[in-house]
């Protein structure tokens, strides 16, 4: 018998702590992840990440400056020879107030609406919290 997998995640406030609980291919159901109650983005970031992270991404093209990571449809991947599954990005406006996106650390930018970005999927990039922080309860 094989292990059953994860079919969804969702975030349930207890009492000082949130569970995370979990639905299986198996029918079961439990809350197989605990997390402090002081910490309600990061319950909610892990269950995204367990669901596949299918809130972070959207079709939506941006609409205002930022710092983004793009990814291409599969069938256009080969056709602008990026082999990266997901690119970071940043998009900002250029001078004739047109909102243009452009791979990081290169000079080339198209406009947001521009064909090649069709059917691509786009998430913000966020900067994660300083792993050396000291956190004061």
């Amino acid at each position: 018998m094989s292990e059953p997998t994860l079919k969804y995640c969702t975030v349930r406030e207890g009492d000082a702590e949130w569970h995370l609980e979990c639905r299986f291919s198996d029918g079961q159901k439990y809350a197989a992840i605990r997390v402090d109650g002081a910490c309600p983005d990061l319950a909610h970031r892990i269950a995204d990440c367990l669901n596949g992270g299918s809130s972070a991404w959207t079709t939506d093209r941006p609409t205002e400056p930022g710092e983004y990571w793009v990814s291409l449809p599969p069938e256009h991947r080969k056709q602008y020879a990026h082999k990266c599954v997901v690119l970071p990005v940043v998009v900002k406006l250029s001078r004739g107030g047109l909102l243009v996106v452009g791979l990081m650390g290169t000079t080339g930018f198209w406009v947001v609406t521009d064909a090649q970005l069709n059917g691509a999927k786009w998430s913000r990039r966020e900067t994660p919290a300083d792993p050396f922080q000291e956190v004061t309860t």
